[in-house]
């Protein structure tokens, strides 16, 4: 065999081997992220199992009145709560709203595996109680529990990181991995500028969860001459509110740069039984990343 000959046969000795190799490297690649999904699809499974274990075993406590808190897990009445009294809609245990506990099963569906193995960052705007509980929790998760008024917190047993004001967010540019804010853009003065900072703050793959009182109808409502406190519970349905969101909240998020998805109650896949046992509300969850 001559020179020529030789090192062409070499040559596709080695292409022979760099392509199965890539191939190799490739269903390896594939085998991972079906490895992933079974291993998400089993965490899944494992909590509603968990979930429906609880149910059966205290079925026998459980009357056409009762109801089942997702979060504590806790079987009882629940009770009337709000300016306007909506039945049913406090557990006298953990306190958690209608919200709380629709929010704390999209977390749980969406995001506890995240917060059980990875390693983030996580802001947190006016912590509710139960979910101050719930993120303290994770091992892996460095909480940033904030809020305008630390000191209101301090009287109820919950240390505050610091002061912040969501219109001048004291952090620097894509610091965290994990936002969440509920019922909190309704309070502030100039909520554009507050999406804003929440923007610039969230990490390039991070996610910012924000929830807020919805009116229904499609355009917010915001007029100046609505400046007492009778006039925004009068048209806002809270005196401490600065405007009543409609649906283009969405807008709102997108136009300081967020890509927002919307996730609803359906999502959830609750069967009727567990909407009633539950009592969660309707209540639209906007998903924003960069």
């Amino acid at each position: 065999m001559g020179f020529k000959d030789k090192v062409l046969s070499s040559s596709n000795q080695f292409n022979y081997y760099k392509d199965n190799y890539e191939k190799l490297l490739n269903e390896n690649k594939q085998l991972k992220q079906k490895q992933n999904q079974l291993i998400e699809e089993n965490e899944q499974l494992i909590k509603e199992f968990e979930l429906n274990k609880q149910i059966i075993i205290n079925k026998e406590n459980l009357s056409t009145e009762s109801n089942y808190c997702p979060y504590c897990g806790r079987i009882s009445n629940f009770e009337p709560y709000g300016v306007v009294k909506r039945e049913k809609a406090m557990c006298p245990y953990c306190k958690s709203l209608e919200r709380h506990r629709l929010i704390y099963l999209f977390f749980e569906r969406n995001y506890s595996s995240i917060f059980k193995n990875k390693d983030i960052k996580l802001l947190h705007f006016a912590p509710e109680r139960i979910f101050y509980n719930y993120f303290t929790q994770f091992d892996h998760v460095d909480y940033y529990p904030v809020d305008i008024d630390p000191e209101t917190y301090a009287k109820r047993g919950l240390k505050l990181k610091m002061k912040v004001n969501m219109e001048e967010v004291p952090y620097g540019d894509e610091e965290f991995d994990f936002i969440y804010n509920s019922h909190v853009l309704e309070h502030v003065p100039n909520d554009f500028k507050a999406m804003g900072e929440l923007y610039r703050v969230l990490k390039q793959d991070g996610v910012c969860i924000t929830v807020v009182p919805l009116s229904g109808n499609e355009e917010t409502l915001e007029k100046e001459e609505y400046n007492t406190p009778e006039l925004r519970e009068k048209h806002y349905g809270n005196k401490d509110h600065l405007r009543f969101y409609g649906l283009d909240v969405k807008q709102r998020l997108e136009s300081v740069g967020f890509k927002v998805k919307v996730s609803k109650l359906e999502d959830l896949n609750l069967t009727e039984k567990e909407i009633e046992l539950f009592n969660v509300k309707e209540s639209l969850i906007f998903v924003c990343t960069k």
